[in-house]
């Protein structure tokens, strides 16, 4: 990376270290300006106020040579950034990838040794712990791939006729015994109303996913429902939640990258802080957009509005 101390002489030559192609550019302006300068010797005596003229045109010329030698600046800075993100991302990828195998069998070790009644009871219950634990790096480590593939461009969103309440309703059930061990309850109120859209189903089905399941992280008794309303053009989701207490300011905050509400109730919970920043990206890639409103002294409401 550049020292960012470095004058923009010292970079303009060594640059031209790097690109010799941009040299007989600069000779043929260090031409012209000379040029210039014999032009006004020859001319100073005949015409009157020449070598002002000429000492303007010669200013005008050192700012522009200026002006382009930052120019080349932000360019090079550009594609060294750009470079070093590429290079972040492409070990992201691979570690993460690296690490979802090992992980995963792990996860089937400890499993086989929790079930397996031979073992004694001490044994069995550290074996649940390391799955768990396994369980919980597992998350991360996804959350990680996605967002490797956001950002690289990879995520390919495939729209089709989605049935809106069945997926409401598969991604309630498959959460509720999490919901169910905090005492929260979990509902959600569709009214039987049309719920057909055309939107990527997977995609729809991951975003409710990481709502409903970051509600129930962050509340420790209440209860969280899903309301839906459709309209001509837009189907409108509300993730409600009663019992979680956050900060007026971290509202703001909440599909910011790693954030994490600083607080003494919620140090204790496991993830990567990129659960609602996903969630942000995947409604954008959607057409849709996503607000949160807090709920006075209550809670708060996550809104999902997506085109029909």
């Amino acid at each position: 990376m550049l020292n960012k101390n470095k004058s923009p002489v010292n970079f303009f030559f060594n640059y031209l270290l790097v690109h010799p192609q941009f040299f007989f550019t600069y000779l043929l302006l260090l031409f012209i300006a000379f040029v210039l300068l014999y032009a006004g010797k020859l001319l100073v005596n005949e015409i009157p106020n020449t070598k002002y003229l000429i000492f303007g045109t010669l200013l005008v010329f050192l700012y522009i040579s200026y002006r382009h030698i930052r120019l080349i600046n932000y360019r090079y800075l550009y594609t060294e950034s750009q470079n070093a993100i590429n290079t972040r991302n492409l070990f992201t990828n691979m570690v993460t990838h690296e690490m979802r195998a090992p992980l995963t069998a792990i996860r089937g070790y400890a499993s086989m040794i929790h079930e397996n009644t031979e073992v004694n009871f001490a044994a069995r219950e550290q074996a649940m712990r390391i799955d768990q634990s396994a369980e919980r790096l597992l998350l991360i480590v996804n959350d990680l791939l996605e967002v490797a593939r956001l950002q690289s461009g990879k995520i390919q969103i495939i729209k089709s006729e989605t049935d809106i309440c069945k997926l409401i309703r598969d991604v309630t059930d498959s959460l509720s015994e999490s919901a169910r061990e905090k005492g929260i309850t979990l509902s959600h109120d569709l009214h039987e109303i049309i719920c057909s859209i055309h939107t990527d189903g997977k995609r729809l089905q991951q975003i409710l996913t990481y709502l409903i399941d970051n509600s129930i992280k962050y509340t420790e008794s209440g209860s969280i429902s899903i309301v839906l309303a459709i309209s001509d053009k837009y189907v409108e989701i509300n993730v409600k939640n009663i019992g979680m207490h956050v900060q007026d300011e971290d509202y703001k905050k909440s599909f910011a990258p790693f954030f994490r509400v600083e607080s003494e109730d919620v140090s204790k919970i496991t993830g990567s802080g990129l659960g609602m920043w996903i969630t942000k990206q995947l409604i954008d890639l959607l057409g849709g957009r996503v607000a949160v409103e807090p709920i006075k002294n209550t809670g708060r409401n996550v809104i999902v509005s997506l085109p029909k």
